[in-house]
């Protein structure tokens, strides 16, 4: 898949975001448990800022999402 593929995906692809909550949880472990490790590319203040302002990339925020919620449970 292309970049200009991927590109062309649309936002809503049936399947409804993680709560609030959840998000928050997640965004968490990957900074407590995770940036640590192999994961070690986002800085947590800009991250936790940027998503106050909702202007985390959704890309970027569903790949943070999924590598934590492996390590929430």
């Amino acid at each position: 898949m292309s970049l200009e593929t991927f590109s062309e995906l649309p936002d809503d692809l049936g399947v409804s975001p993680p709560s609030e909550e959840v998000i928050v949880n997640l965004v968490d472990v990957y900074f407590r448990l995770l940036q640590d490790s192999f994961f070690n590319f986002l800085h947590e203040g800009l991250f936790t800022n940027q998503l106050q302002e909702q202007r985390v990339p959704k890309s970027l925020l569903y790949a943070v999402c999924a590598v934590s919620a492996r390590s929430s449970v």
